[in-house]
């Protein structure tokens, strides 16, 4: 008959490892063995060392990352001004660079907090402003408007899956 114990022990052992003896209730530890035991020291530095894909694909996500936000909120703002609406070239958000583009919410404490917590990221950007009554035809301008910042994200990501493809595979 097997005991378990209902809490666990701090230094980390399996609760397979209690075990009965004799009837009375005994518990065995015995410690964790690592993960890759011939992982230990310089091999393990090696390794990481070695892993240098690991870094180029990193880099290369990350420069994606910073260039798709001032492209994808470029699109939206040029998109509106080809339509008739001037109102954010006039507000200097009709730009590549994504510094103005930038929300400390959305770009900078939502994305570190998802990243941190689950491994997971998502974000935004300032949204570019449109005004609906200074379109020309202010139905059709406003769903090109909207789709410009997606088409541009799907442009992007062809062209840096073909670079990293180029340089990693």
């Amino acid at each position: 008959m097997a005991f378990t114990n209902p809490r666990p022990d701090p230094r980390g052992s399996d609760p397979a490892c209690y075990k009965a003896a004799e009837g009375l209730r005994a518990r065995i530890w015995r410690p964790r063995r690592p993960a890759h035991p011939h992982l230990t020291g310089a091999r393990a530095i090696l390794l990481l060392i070695d892993n240098s894909q690991g870094l180029l694909v990193g880099g290369l996500s990350l420069a994606f990352l910073i260039l798709s936000l001032g492209i994808h909120e470029a699109a939206h703002a040029w998109v509106a001004y080809r339509c008739g609406d001037s109102t954010a070239k006039d507000l200097g958000r009709m730009t590549l660079d994504p510094f103005p583009h930038i929300d400390p919410v959305m770009t900078i404490l939502v994305p570190a907090v998802l990243y941190f917590s689950s491994g997971f990221m998502f974000g935004g950007a300032k949204p570019v402003p449109v005004q609906y009554h200074r379109l020309r035809h202010p139905l059709r301008d406003m769903m090109l408007v909207a789709i410009a910042g997606p088409i541009s994200n799907f442009l992007l990501a062809m062209l840096f899956l073909s670079i990293m493809k180029g340089l990693v595979y």
